[in-house]
């Protein structure tokens, strides 16, 4: 098996590694919409809680809209 080496690739930084940093970035009043899951809710939640911030969730259709509010 060969494995090719590569050179002067830059490691990205750890924030763009992370699957939830673009809350990072919300401002109040922001919203967005991921598909409706029961777990989708609690997930985004806790990474909203975990950030300092707070949102509120409703479900419309099959999606659950997602909004900054502090």
């Amino acid at each position: 098996m060969d494995i090719k080496f590569d050179d002067h690739i830059p490691i990205p930084s750890k924030e763009s590694c992370y699957k939830y940093s673009f809350l990072d970035k919300m401002k109040i009043g922001q919203s967005f919409v991921v598909p409706y899951t029961v777990t989708a809710r609690p997930t985004y939640n806790q990474q909203f809680k975990s950030r300092k911030m707070k949102m509120t969730a409703r479900k419309i259709d099959n999606n659950l809209r997602i909004w900054r509010i502090a």
